[in-house]
């Protein structure tokens, strides 16, 4: 989602939960995304958007941990129309 705070500037926000087997029978396979950042309206067709993704994995069977992976991103967007 996206909250703005001025008519140029919002606060973005996402999470995702993935896990392709949900019978119980697996475990490891679950992942969590997180995702913050801002939205910065230059013009009315663009935005220049810094955000982080976080994103987390569940433990397999026999494994202790797995570190977290976050990745600082800049996505530039553009409307064409």
């Amino acid at each position: 989602g996206t909250f703005y705070v001025l008519p140029e500037l919002g606060v973005v926000a996402r999470y995702d939960s993935f896990d392709p087997n949900t019978d119980g029978s697996s475990v490891g396979d679950v992942r969590n995304y997180i995702l913050a950042g801002l939205s910065w309206k230059v013009d009315k067709n663009v935005q220049i958007m810094p955000n982080v993704l976080y994103e987390t994995y569940e433990l397999p069977t026999g494994v202790s941990n797995i570190d977290p992976s976050i990745t600082a991103r800049l996505t530039l967007y553009y409307t064409f129309l």
